[in-house]
């Protein structure tokens, strides 16, 4: 029993990552001490290979499917295949009983551009539609969250275009009432 209790306390936290909501889709496996497998593939319409990357990602490792802790999976604004895609794959998690983790792609966009005064996201062209938003610094002395509802605030940034389906013509006017004043 002392035994299975030590080797148990030098194993980390497994995550398998998986990110469909754009033309990239993304495969990694992180834990306590840094990234273990990463692949990547930028191709249109290339997300149902997900299964085959998850797949050789366990053969190139050798581990059991169920040594995995948890599953984070993109969920969005995105690609609806791509999003739809990344879902299914994440039901093998809950067969095994481990948790899914939803990773919103807008807050992955704000922590990669946290040092940055003013983020705009445009994502997408379906339907000659974008999804956007506009993203502004927050002045702060603690130099950590600002305090405003919503998850922008913990990178410390205020919505002035909230995320929504509209056309790169409306964003771009939406760009310029803020250049010229309050939207």
């Amino acid at each position: 029993m002392l035994n299975m209790l030590s080797r148990n306390a030098k194993r980390t936290n497994r995550i398998l990552a998986i990110e469909t909501s754009t033309e990239l889709l993304g495969v990694s496996v992180v834990d306590d001490t840094g990234m273990h497998f990463e692949t990547t593939i930028v191709q249109a319409r290339i997300h149902s290979e997900m299964l085959h990357c998850v797949s050789r990602l366990w053969r190139q490792q050798a581990w059991p499917l169920e040594s995995i802790d948890c599953l984070a999976v993109s969920s969005g604004p995105g690609f609806f295949t791509g999003l739809r895609i990344g879902s299914a794959t994440a039901g093998f998690a809950l067969a095994l009983k481990k948790p899914v983790a939803r990773v919103p792609t807008f807050e992955v966009y704000l922590r990669q551009c946290s040092a940055y005064e003013n983020v705009g996201v445009v994502q997408g062209k379906a339907r000659g539609q974008t999804v956007c938003a506009l993203y502004t610094k927050v002045p702060s002395t603690s130099g950590g969250p600002c305090g405003l509802p919503g998850f922008w605030s913990l990178y410390g940034f205020e919505q002035i275009v909230p995320v929504a389906a509209k056309s790169y013509e409306d964003f771009c006017e939406n760009l310029r009432k803020v250049d010229s004043g309050p939207v």
